[in-house]
């Protein structure tokens, strides 16, 4: 499992965990998925991919639990399920990857996806501000995220994804 934690702004590539104040940023969503969780004062995630081993999603979900996930009310699962289904398969699916974060750091909480299939390859970013929490994508083409570096939002037209366009498994 690799760590990283960025204070107000961090990049969590494939199979890295970590928190931040406000932003995380999740770089080439192709056939992975990210999960964040939201507390009052941070933002906790992690990266998985379609090799991901589930002896690691285990231990990155802990992580997250140890970082105050089973505070998490919500949680939102953003990436390209088409692709993903290839995982394993404890978690390929909506449901069983729902069950086990439910399972690993909160039973009680909300679990809702976004799929990213029909963008392709995009990066995906999740900010807060006070206490709103926004996700955000945009495809990676011509959009560098260079190695742990955030990216300037500035300088980035990206979509935002509204609230109503996740799904609650």
């Amino acid at each position: 499992m690799r760590r990283r934690d960025g204070g107000q702004d961090t990049v969590l590539r494939e199979d890295y965990v970590g928190c931040s104040a406000e932003r995380i940023c999740y770089p080439g969503i192709i056939s992975c998925v990210s999960v964040t969780g939201i507390l009052p004062g941070k933002l906790i995630g992690t990266h998985l991919t379609i090799s991901t081993k589930i002896e690691m999603v285990d231990e990155l979900f802990q992580a997250m639990k140890d970082d105050g996930g089973s505070g998490c009310v919500n949680f939102y699962v953003i990436g390209a399920f088409k692709h993903f289904m290839r995982a394993d398969k404890a978690i390929n699916t909506g449901q069983k990857l729902s069950n086990k974060i439910k399972s690993r750091i909160n039973r009680n909480s909300t679990i809702k996806f976004y799929d990213t299939s029909l963008h392709r390859n995009v990066h995906v970013f999740a900010e807060k501000s006070n206490s709103v929490t926004s996700f955000y994508w945009i495809k990676s083409k011509g959009n560098t995220v260079s190695m742990f570096n955030y990216p300037d939002p500035m300088f980035l037209k990206r979509d935002k994804i509204f609230k109503n366009e996740f799904i609650v498994l």
